[in-house]
């Protein structure tokens, strides 16, 4: 099925403070269980805690679940809906196929398993956004999508399910 591309008549990027406290809202979403489950099988020392591996896997593939998941699916995590922006395919408006969310959060999140420096090149990837004129973090460009404003969306298609180029000027 053929999709058209999104309308070039209306700014419809997200802007960066708005895509920053939809990420808190998820960060913190997943705090939860993460720390009930710190809470439940963590051995909590003087400097730290200590966790199974299972303990730790499992809270990684959460996170990618609900991230790879909720973007391939709307094209929106619960704090991208509280805020209102959504995750689309540049060249089709839709939210992204599974491959793409996937390199999505893939990019930021690999190199942050990288000890020292390796959450520092994760935190770059999102800040990448803030120089690039699309407002694309070098993750968006991988994967080709663009974070978008839902109202936008909404005022030039009717709607944010279907996208559909704005109607000819009436001539």
């Amino acid at each position: 099925m053929e999709h058209a591309p999104l309308p070039t008549g209306i700014d419809w990027r997200a802007n960066l403070s708005t895509r920053f406290w939809a990420r808190l809202v998820d960060g913190l979403l997943l705090a939860v269980p993460s720390v009930a489950l710190v809470v439940a099988v963590g051995d909590v020392e003087a400097g730290g805690v200590d966790l199974p591996f299972w303990a730790v896997a499992s809270t990684a593939l959460l996170a990618a679940l609900y991230e790879i998941g909720f973007i391939a699916m709307s094209g929106q995590t619960i704090g991208k809906r509280l805020l209102r922006i959504q995750v689309v395919d540049v060249a089709s408006g839709h939210p992204p196929a599974l491959g793409g969310a996937s390199i999505r959060y893939l990019v930021p999140s690999v190199p942050s398993l990288v000890p020292g420096v390796g959450p520092l090149i994760g935190l770059l990837v999102y800040l990448s956004a803030v120089w690039s004129p699309t407002r694309q973090g070098w993750h968006d460009r991988a994967a080709g999508t663009v974070v978008v404003r839902t109202a936008a969306r909404q005022a030039v298609t009717g709607g944010w399910t279907d996208p559909a180029p704005p109607p000819p000027p009436p001539s």
